[in-house]
């Protein structure tokens, strides 16, 4: 006799004991996002007992859910570094500085800015005020 898949809906894998509301779903909605946070925390806690923070590991893992861990830490020890460098700051009464933003990068968009003169193709220029830019191709005429 061949097994049948059931319809009945499967528990919520976040261990809060509710029913998923298909049968397919692994979580109910949001409670993936609830447990992804609090793995992560129970991961990075370290208060946490060095067990409960690889079976919370070994489980974030499981669930795939690796790249978030590993951003979480990332953040957390550029938080650290930032801690680190304002107490020091303090410390020797200077002002904190400030941490080095990435350069912005210039985008170019291939045509001219409304501002000022517009340059045609033909060399020329042409007041932005006209309301288009020189190379746009002209209205087509209806008939």
């Amino acid at each position: 006799m061949a097994t049948t898949k059931t319809n009945r809906p499967a528990p919520c894998e976040c261990g809060c004991g509710n029913a998923t509301i298909r049968p397919e779903a692994r979580f109910i909605p949001g409670h993936d996002a609830k447990l992804k946070s609090a793995l992560i925390r129970t991961a990075l806690d370290p208060k946490a007992t060095p067990a409960a923070r690889k079976a919370a590991e070994a489980r974030v893992r499981a669930l795939g859910w690796e790249l978030h861990l590993a951003i979480a830490k990332a953040k957390l020890e550029r938080e650290t570094a930032r801690k680190a460098r304002a107490a020091e700051a303090k410390a020797s009464g200077r002002k904190p500085a400030a941490p080095a933003k990435p350069a912005r990068k210039a985008v170019a968009t291939g045509k001219p800015k409304r501002t000022g003169d517009v340059r045609t193709p033909a060399g020329g220029t042409v007041p932005a005020s006209v309301g288009r830019l020189a190379h746009d191709p002209e209205p087509a005429m209806a008939s």
